[in-house]
């Protein structure tokens, strides 16, 4: 196409209203999935705190189908409605997305398909906590085993990196303060030279 786009390398997305067009595909397990995000949503706004994910109707949440030909990839991407590479705005209110999930809804799907979930378990056990560390998202490792957190609240209003250190204090180890950039990001270019 005139965009580059290519059914065998690129993803395809049925997305937002379109999705309740009864004469499209089999509208009937839509429904019956909606309903089910519908509930867990409502137990996760109890739950988490967060009534936001519960409202159908405001744009608080979102429902998206991917679809991949044989040989179409999602590359390695920063999600851009994650409130931690949006500074200090994105944690003034509660109305946050802090919820996102994947189900995978193909037919007798064989792991050599591809699309499984992959982890990296560490050999080593963290002495802190690891995922997030006071509402900071965690971007990567620093020599293997120590977490390396995103700072979304600096004084600045860009953001930092930062891991905890035996006395449960955070030491930056970004060279100075940076807004986010494009996707991809390589987080490795705001360490120093000598810990890259």
């Amino acid at each position: 196409s005139q965009q580059g786009f290519r059914r065998s390398t690129d993803r395809q997305t049925f997305k937002g209203d379109g999705w309740f067009n009864a004469s499209l595909g089999n509208a009937v397990a839509r429904q019956t999935f909606a309903d089910k995000m519908k509930d867990l949503r409502l137990q996760l706004a109890t739950e988490l705190g967060r009534p936001t994910l519960g409202p159908e109707g405001e744009r608080k949440h979102e429902m998206t189908y991917n679809w991949y030909e044989p040989g179409a990839k999602l590359g390695r991407h920063l999600d851009e409605h994650h409130e931690e590479t949006k500074g200090v705005k994105g944690w003034v209110h509660p109305t946050r997305r802090s919820v996102t999930w994947l189900v995978y809804l193909n037919d007798e799907w064989e792991a050599d398909e591809g699309g499984s979930l992959q982890t990296f378990p560490r050999k080593e056990l963290s002495d802190i906590e690891v995922g997030s560390h006071s509402g900071n998202l965690q971007i990567g490792w620093l020599h293997r085993n120590q977490p390396v957190f995103l700072d979304a609240w600096r004084p600045s209003g860009q953001t930092a990196l930062y891991t905890i250190n035996d006395a449960k204090e955070r030491v930056y180890v970004s060279k100075t303060d940076f807004d986010v950039p494009s996707q991809p990001i390589e987080f490795v270019q705001f360490l120093p030279k000598s810990q890259q």
